[in-house]
């Protein structure tokens, strides 16, 4: 037979005997959290996720145009899931992880060119974390103008057309150098003709 009594504790009554048992005494042993990615919008766009989330997506790669991410997560804990804080670091980005937090979304606007690796953990009020954070990787590309073959494309017309410039402006540096020659040559012999008359 069991009873309860004012001051909250159960008695127990069996044929060995009565037993006092004290359930504020009774703590369940502490399970590291599980979290998971539940929503991920890349430049309002969603990826595809299954409904209960994912715990890992697979590598993904974005043009340059889409760096602006908006990522939801959650832990579960089965004792209260309202316990739980996070904490994320995006590799590549951050070197530490942040600070634990209540908030279960993450929102990066105008990311640069490069890779990047997002994880996400939980962390209970004991100061569990999570034995495996949540994993989000990939990659933005450059815009087309960053690309070496477009930086060339560009390069070789405007060298072209600057060697031609610079190959015009000699030519005509030459030719105005020769018009001068034949003037001063042609006034050498027209006054050395004079003085050899006045000599004469």
């Amino acid at each position: 037979k069991l009873m309860r009594d004012r001051h909250g504790y159960i008695w127990v009554a069996t044929t060995g005997g009565v037993s006092r048992v004290d359930p504020r005494a009774l703590k369940s042993p502490s399970r590291p959290p599980s979290v998971y990615l539940t929503q991920v919008a890349v430049a309002g766009q969603e990826l595809a996720i299954p409904a209960i989330g994912s715990r890992h997506l697979r590598p993904t790669v974005f043009q340059s145009w889409q760096n602006n991410l908006r990522i939801e997560y959650v832990g579960l804990d089965f004792r209260s899931e309202r316990t739980l804080r996070y904490q994320y670091k995006l590799e590549g980005l951050d070197k530490e992880w942040s600070a634990a937090m209540d908030q279960r979304s993450l929102n990066y606007a105008r990311l640069a060119p490069g890779s990047y690796r997002l994880l996400v953990r939980a962390v209970t009020e004991d100061g569990l974390f999570s034995n495996e954070p949540a994993l989000l990787d990939f990659r933005i590309l450059a815009p087309i103008w960053q690309h070496w073959w477009f930086v060339a494309l560009i390069t070789c017309p405007v060298t072209c057309t600057v060697l031609f410039v610079h190959h015009l402006r000699v030519r005509q540096l030459l030719a105005m150098e020769g018009i001068r020659r034949q003037i001063a040559t042609d006034l050498h012999d027209d006054v050395g003709a004079g003085l050899s008359q006045i000599a004469i």
